[in-house]
C-alpha cells in the first residue's frame, strides 16, 4: 500500500550515499565515499530566504588506508558544490 502511494507522488528530497573500496597495494586499499543531497521543490530556509530546487550538498572523499594498524595514510576531498 505505501509503495503505491509513493509511486503516485513527486519527490521532495533525496540523499544518495555511495562507498567503494579498491585494492591499492598488497597491504593498502583506497576507499571512495560520496554524499549527495538533492532538493526537488523550492523551500524557505531559517532566514526566510527562498531556496530553489537543486543540489544541497555534494561531498566526496578518497582515503588511502593501511589496515595494520588501521590508519588513514592520505585523504583527498572534492570541493563541495555551493547550494
Amino acid at each position: 500500500m505505501l509503495t503505491e502511494i509513493i509511486n503516485k507522488r513527486s519527490k521532495i528530497h533525496t540523499r544518495d550515499i555511495s562507498l567503494a573500496t579498491y585494492p591499492h597495494t598488497d597491504s593498502q586499499v583506497l576507499v571512495h565515499g560520496e554524499l549527495k543531497d538533492k532538493r526537488y521543490i523550492p523551500v524557505f530556509d531559517v532566514t526566510g530566504k527562498k531556496r530553489a530546487p537543486g543540489i544541497v550538498h555534494h561531498m566526496s572523499v578518497t582515503l588511502l588506508i593501511d589496515p595494520d594498524p588501521l590508519t588513514i595514510i592520505q585523504a583527498i576531498q572534492k570541493k563541495a558544490e555551493p547550494y
